[in-house]
């Protein structure tokens, strides 16, 4: 090959790689570029009102549990006052309200390209940490399951799949019997249904754990402590009531910024109020996680407690993690808010190392 045809041939490769780095990977970069900043418009349209329902979320369920006797108007005895009313009903639509934001966020976001920056990603877990203490029931379950092993005088490792068998089988066995006599919960129960109920649960415990067979006369003894163990109040808000609580909150924003924005308080006392509303299904759902709410009750018997002082440290961590991700929200939130939250955290993370 002479000289002359070896320069062509370079500079042939040389035009063919220049074309190939200007039409895919500068094109490829440009497009990842468009993406991020498509992401981080959308972010910026519902951040500061995803924030706001957050704090507003959180600082009514700090109420709760940091400020002693704020939580007296979910009582059972609390009375009908106009008050009193109003808090629950709020409270209840600060969750709906945070619900539908974070539909309308997502909605929009799943029209969008799949980013993989560590910050998007950090608030997508924080959103599903909230979703997941609402819709969760597995440690209620394992707690129910503790309870009656304890009362039976045996002893099961709970990290164990002897274990998780035995939660399987003891809720469905307890879902079916409320199925077949029509109860809410076991405690309702007719003394022969109860008693049908035990002598199936615990003949599954034995089962599963090789125990020796315990006879009816030996079970009418932990009858009533059997049935305590399984009659505890649940109010679990799975994902897809969420998803559905989520729409019914939204309506169209009618601006170029966002898509969508979250009915006011007041759209949604009159729907909450109203008897033939055809969605009424989905506030009462929303309401029974308040309704008759004792936080100073024994929490083996109310998995409600708990499922929302979980809530309470999933919000602190959704506010953190908005802060961390852009400064500019730190505008957004008060001192008073840093402090409860940091505290909220502290607290948490400190009882978990127990």
């Amino acid at each position: 090959m002479t000289p002359e045809q070896q320069i062509a041939l370079y500079t042939s490769l040389v035009t063919v790689l220049l074309i190939f780095i200007k039409d895919i990977i500068i094109s490829r970069v440009a497009e990842g570029k468009k993406t991020k900043d498509a992401i981080l418009k959308l972010y910026k349209a519902y951040a500061d009102p995803i924030l706001n329902a957050t704090q507003s979320l959180f600082w009514r369920m700090y109420e709760l549990f940091y400020k002693e006797g704020r939580g007296v108007y979910l009582c059972p005895d609390a009375p009908k006052t106009d008050f009193n009313q109003y808090k629950k009903i709020s409270t209840i639509y600060r969750l709906a309200a945070l619900l539908g934001w974070f539909r309308a966020y997502m909605k929009e976001l799943s029209y969008l390209p799949v980013d993989d920056s560590k910050k998007m990603h950090s608030l997508e877990k924080s959103i599903d940490k909230v979703r997941n203490v609402l819709a969760s029931g597995l440690d209620v379950e394992k707690q129910r399951v503790e309870a009656l092993l304890r009362t039976l005088g045996m002893n099961v490792t709970k990290e164990s799949e002897i274990f998780e068998k035995i939660c399987v089988c003891v809720e469905n066995s307890l879902r079916k019997a409320l199925y077949r006599t029509g109860k809410e919960f076991p405690s309702e129960m007719e003394d022969q249904d109860k008693l049908i109920l035990c002598r199936e649960v615990v003949d599954q415990i034995v089962q599963h754990t090789g125990n020796k067979e315990i006879d009816d006369e030996e079970i009418a003894k932990y009858i009533y402590e059997i049935i305590k163990s399984m009659t505890v109040i649940e109010e679990w808000i799975y994902r897809d009531y969420q998803t559905a609580i989520g729409d019914i909150m939204l309506k169209e924003s009618g601006s170029s910024f966002r898509s969508f924005d979250v009915i006011g308080y007041g759209e949604f006392e009159k729907q909450y109020i109203d008897k033939h509303l055809f969605d009424k299904r989905w506030f009462t759902r929303l309401s029974n996680l308040f309704e008759g709410l004792d936080v100073d009750k024994d929490r083996l018997y109310d998995a409600r407690i708990d499922q929302l002082h979980n809530l309470t440290y999933a919000l602190a961590i959704l506010i953190k993690c908005m802060v961390d991700i852009d400064s500019s929200r730190k505008c957004v939130i008060t001192e008073d808010t840093k402090r409860a939250v940091s505290s909220v955290i502290a607290e948490h993370e400190t009882d978990s190392r127990k």
